[in-house]
């Protein structure tokens, strides 16, 4: 008797069933090919009960990780009661319910499974137009079984490192399907692994950070010491540091200590960071007034070669508070003497100024 029927992927079987050989079912097929020839194949089953062609070796047996994730990629193909309407994506009972009579499909499938000990979760997706999510199983011995909660999808057979291959069923509304899909193991990942890795990784970022905190903490230690010793530049650094915070924790109240005690002794940029407290409100109580004093000492104080840009920066914002009258009564002719100033020293702020206000 002849037994008619698909077996392998964009090829009709005919097959001739053959005496069994010593201890494996194996069965001759002749293959109707796309060109119209024919050709003898040998085909055996495998350990999961699917037709696989002569001298097809199984799954590697190579143990998966007691916890692992893994996702397969590969072929299916499978027979569908009544033809049904043009395929979109769909439902596994959505697909049965339009599915039609003997209608064969095949494709590309992707199956993602996730192991924790005999436990396996999945999802399954195929081209086609169907899907199926939220199956659960287990796994024993090389083999899956997963079935859908409630009952419209069912996958198993032999699975492990290399690939899964097996059966495809499923029903719904009166419609069955059948067939059976061949995939290859794309990704491996061992949960425990990746999670020790991710453990590794925090601890080391940790220890790091630890470290650069020390490291910080000894450099301001050290910075400090310098300003109790009288080093006036390194008590406004040490003001500056506290109220950026960049390198240690900002603190505007200790910023402000070191500010006064380096304004203290003249030390221009200093007069401007209490300026720029005092305006804002951060680490003394705000005043405008007092940020305009310290904005106009900061301007008249002596000329540090290397802090040229904070002295007219501060001609600058002396020139706008008197031409605005913020903590400072207006006074647009001392304003303009201030912006003539810094517009020498070749400000852009103050030459813009001049320009955009017509300051004579």
């Amino acid at each position: 008797m002849r037994i008619c029927g698909l077996v392998t992927f964009a090829l009709f079987l005919c097959a001739a069933a053959d005496a069994q050989t010593s201890s494996q079912d194996c069965r001759s097929a002749t293959i109707a090919k796309a060109d119209g020839t024919r050709e003898e194949r040998r085909y055996c089953r495998d350990s999961s009960g699917t037709f696989v062609p002569a001298g097809t070796r199984a799954l590697a047996a190579a143990p998966l990780p007691s916890r692992a994730e893994l996702t397969y990629q590969g072929r299916y193909v499978m027979t569908v009661t009544r033809p049904g309407p043009a395929m979109r994506r769909l439902d596994v009972q959505s697909f049965l319910r339009s599915a039609g009579k003997s209608t064969e499909i095949e494709g590309t499938t992707t199956i993602l499974l996730r192991f924790n000990g005999s436990a396996v979760t999945g999802s399954i997706s195929a081209t086609g137009g169907w899907h199926g999510a939220g199956l659960t199983g287990t796994v024993g011995n090389g083999m899956c079984r997963l079935a859908a909660e409630d009952g419209s999808l069912s996958i198993e057979g032999s699975c492990g490192r290399t690939g899964f291959k097996g059966r495809i069923s499923g029903r719904g509304a009166g419609t069955t399907l059948s067939g059976r899909f061949e995939t290859s193991a794309k990704t491996v990942i061992d949960v425990a692994e990746r999670e020790q890795q991710r453990e590794d990784a925090a601890a080391a970022a940790r220890e790091e950070a630890r470290r650069k905190a020390e490291a910080q903490r000894q450099a301001m230690a050290q910075l400090e010491a310098r300003a109790a010793a009288g080093n006036v530049e390194a008590m406004w650094v040490a003001g500056m540091t506290y109220e950026s915070g960049e390198k240690i924790g900002q603190d505007y109240a200790k910023a402000a200590a070191w500010y006064q005690r380096a304004a203290a002794k003249g030390f221009g940029p200093a007069y401007r960071g209490l300026a720029r407290l005092y305006y804002e409100g951060n680490g003394v109580p705000q005043s405008k007034a007092r940020a305009f004093d310290n904005f106009l000492a900061c301007a008249n104080a002596a000329e540090l070669k290397d802090f040229y840009e904070s002295k007219t920066g501060c001609m600058y914002l002396a020139a706008q508070s008197l031409y605005l009258g913020i903590g400072v009564v207006r006074n647009e002719a001392a304003a303009a003497r201030w912006f003539r100033a810094c517009a020498a020293r070749k400000n852009d702020d103050c030459i813009e100024w001049i320009n955009e206000h017509g300051v004579r």
